[in-house]
């Protein structure tokens, strides 16, 4: 983790010595997410059960924003944001229910194009987020009864037959990749934004030995504010 923090200071101290002629300003940026699971199995069935008992989680995003104008018209917006992501999941099925919620924390970086018009902009761009910490809920109901667990999630890109795991955690991919499409109005030093965000990244890791081609990303719509100091 030292090693991400080292080479982020190193991205943000790098885009801080870009030429005069780009004007640089800093800002603090919040925002509320509405977040869930997207799917691509290659069982069609399975994917829409999955797609039907999945549910919007809501998070926030709150963290720096950093802005490069090089035209009026054109800008670079970045950022560090500490990203709260997830979807919770209720199936029923032979009297009994399951309810279950899965909460991520990512260290998220985006880098939008931003083109304004007057105070009105559109941008879009990839992103990278870098898992930090989560949590899963189960609640299973069955015959009036009900059992609760947690886990916590741990991050890992690759399992092998070798590695020693946690019985008592799931594992999800570390890095998350993904797209961002938003519009915003400027007011004063404050920007207003909406965004759609589409992951790329499997969230689960690949297991050595298997064959699994399905996919679930995540993807989510947020509504933040960033004032600019």
């Amino acid at each position: 983790m030292k090693k991400v923090f080292t080479l982020l200071s190193l991205a943000m101290l790098s885009l801080a010595s870009l030429p005069s002629f780009a004007q640089f300003k800093l800002g603090v940026k919040v925002g509320v997410s509405s977040n869930s699971f997207g799917y691509n199995f290659e069982d069609s069935d399975d994917e829409d059960e999955e797609r039907d008992a999945t549910k919007s989680k809501i998070g926030y995003k709150v963290g720096l924003a950093a802005e490069y104008s090089f035209v009026e018209a054109l800008s670079l917006q970045t950022g560090l944001m500490l990203s709260n992501e997830g979807a919770k999941y209720e199936l029923e099925e032979s009297g009994e229910s399951m309810k279950a919620t899965s909460s991520l924390n990512y260290l998220e970086i985006p880098l939008n194009l931003a083109i304004k018009i007057s105070n009105f902009q559109i941008h879009a761009g990839p992103y990278i987020g870098f898992g930090l910490s989560g949590k899963s809920e189960y609640e299973i109901t069955s015959g009036g009864d009900s059992e609760s667990e947690e886990f916590d999630i741990k991050f890992k890109n690759n399992i092998s037959e070798d590695d020693d795991l946690d019985a008592d955690a799931s594992y999800m991919r570390r890095t998350d990749v993904g797209l961002n499409l938003g519009a915003g109005y400027r007011v004063g030093p404050v920007l207003v934004t909406a965004t759609y965000s589409k992951g790329l990244s499997n969230l689960y890791p690949t297991y050595e030995g298997e064959d699994d081609d399905d996919k679930t990303t995540n993807k989510g719509f947020s509504l933040a504010a960033t004032w600019f100091f």
